[in-house]
């Protein structure tokens, strides 16, 4: 039994090792929500998601992963003119009455950095 376990250990090893590709050359699947930075407020820490690609970045997947994170502050993208991006919070009550001053500062330092990471 141990026999045939190295023999196909050996052959699974074996066919990877034959492969061409690299890691860096398979494509990352990115989902059409992503936050670039991920912002702890309570520890002031910010954290890159290296994995990233930078092709991946756009302002819609950006503005998908903030709704997601903050489902009660939904933002709206309306347009882009060269490097300024136009949003809007239609329900901005959530915003300014209910998560405190805390949690709007940690929602626009998210939102800021976040759609400031987009290329362009």
């Amino acid at each position: 039994m141990r026999f045939i376990l190295i023999i196909l250990s050996g052959l699974v090893l074996n066919a990877c090792s034959s492969d061409d590709k690299k890691i860096d050359d398979v494509p990352l699947a990115v989902s059409d929500s992503i936050l670039v930075w991920n912002v702890d407020a309570d520890s002031m820490i910010m954290k890159k998601d290296v994995l990233i690609p930078d092709t991946a970045i756009t302002i819609q997947r950006i503005i998908n992963g903030l709704n997601e994170k903050y489902p009660e502050v939904q933002l709206v993208y309306h347009k882009q003119s060269t490097d300024t991006v136009f949003t809007s919070v239609p329900k901005g009550e959530y915003l300014g009455n209910q998560m405190g001053s805390a949690g709007a500062s940690a929602w626009f330092a998210d939102a800021t950095i976040n759609l400031t990471s987009v290329p362009g």
